[in-house]
């Protein structure tokens, strides 16, 4: 431990009101004899040198030759022959001396002290961090016991989930990943919509509720909550937040696949307690798993796409159609999820008259099929209500006739 003092001013005051005492006590008295005098001359120097270091000391050295010349001159001696005194410079060189080691022991010990406590400052808080290190590896390994007991139910999460999506009929995979979002993040009201070829609109190809308070048919992307707008933007899940309205989806994610947003997951009416960490990984991992099954069905679907559509059109021929159809009486039944199902007989088979005139009147999502047997065009209408259909049936009609016969 040393005398340690942060006062600069207190430091040049101490020696100098030592100095100018001495000079008092030696001017109004006579009990300070001039060996006396230089003792406590060296005393002073000795004694600031060893207390404040180095550059004090040279300071003090300073005062005790200012104080010899100025108690010269109060005394009536002549000052040039303090300069010309070997005696006087022998005194100084003395004063220099024992200000020079003083001050310079003085100064190396302060320093060697400051590393010693500066060392044992870093000891005590490498001491306190390995305290609070072994308390966090202690709650960690609390934490990674739990986990290793969560890690059978993850992992067979995982693998049901794969196992859900693993299908080659991309209206399957949907159906699959809905099941797997309401079954793990128990979200009452779940959505999938079909993104757009322009990007503007969403077309809800497919929920677990139908309500279109929460679930609007049509969503136009200008228009849309701020949560919608930045997960299609930012291609990433989002969660509500503060700037969105209260009817905004709590979750949303898209799905991706060929480089591009294709689907958009949306969660509405879900806990916050049930949307732990780890599910929403596993929702981000299903969101991307979807997007490689879905990418792979396609593929596979458009492959053999001359054996499900009549040439140069989007035509379903009828086997495929019944069977797109199929999958929606099994959603009607599963989820209550609505469609819409009729057939328009036409006059003539020239399907590539028809087909353009039926695109500009139907959504992305609608399906459209022939039976050649019957002649007949038929119309399936994913997520349109049966309350619809007269009038939908009127519009498709009366647009068929001014291209081909309908027949009456």
């Amino acid at each position: 431990m040393y005398y340690k003092q942060s006062n600069r001013i207190l430091k040049i005051t101490e020696p100098t009101l030592s100095f100018l005492f001495l000079g008092l006590l030696a001017f109004f008295s006579h009990i300070v004899s001039p060996t006396y005098e230089y003792m406590l001359l060296v005393f002073l120097v000795m004694i600031f040198s060893n207390r404040y270091g180095i550059y004090i000391a040279f300071l003090s050295l300073a005062e005790s030759i200012v104080y010899t010349l100025v108690a010269g001159y109060v005394r009536g001696l002549p000052i040039p022959t303090f300069f010309y005194s070997l005696d006087q410079w022998g005194r100084w060189l003395f004063l220099f001396l024992v200000a020079v080691c003083c001050g310079a022991f003085s100064t190396g010990q302060r320093e060697r002290y400051e590393d010693a406590h500066h060392i044992n400052d870093e000891l005590l808080s490498e001491n306190e961090q390995l305290k609070e290190t072994v308390g966090e590896l202690n709650e960690t390994r609390l934490k990674l016991k739990e986990k290793v007991l969560e890690s059978d139910n993850q992992l067979s999460k995982i693998f049901h989930i794969f196992k859900a999506l693993n299908h080659e009929q991309p209206e399957i995979v949907l159906d699959a990943g809905l099941s797997v979002v309401r079954e793990y993040l128990n979200a009452k009201k779940t959505g999938i919509y079909y993104v757009g070829n322009s990007g503007k609109t969403l077309r809800l190809k497919l929920s677990s509720e139908h309500d279109t308070t929460v679930l609007p048919q049509t969503i136009f992307v200008e228009s849309a909550p701020n949560v919608i707008r930045l997960a299609l933007e930012k291609e990433s899940a989002l969660f509500r937040t503060r700037e969105d309205p209260e009817n905004a989806p709590v979750l949303v994610g898209p799905v991706v696949f060929k480089n591009e947003v294709r689907y958009l997951i949306v969660l509405n009416e879900i806990e916050f307690a049930d949307v732990s960490s780890q599910n929403f990984e596993l929702f981000v991992w299903l969101l991307k798993w979807m997007g490689d099954r879905l990418e792979n069905a396609v593929d596979l679907y458009q492959a053999n796409i001359d054996n499900r559509k009549f040439a140069g059109t989007d035509i379903f021929i009828a086997s495929e159609f019944k069977h797109l159809l199929k999958i929606e009486k099994e959603r009607k039944r599963v989820l209550n999820y609505p469609y819409v199902y009729f057939e328009l007989p036409i006059a003539e088979q020239d399907l590539r008259t028809v087909d353009p005139v039926l695109k500009t009147q139907l959504r992305e999502i609608d399906y459209v099929g022939y039976d050649m047997e019957r002649y007949s065009i038929m119309i399936l209408l994913p997520g349109t209500d049966e309350k619809y259909k007269p009038l939908i049936e009127k519009r498709l009609s009366d647009a068929l006739s001014g291209k081909i016969g309908v027949i009456e």
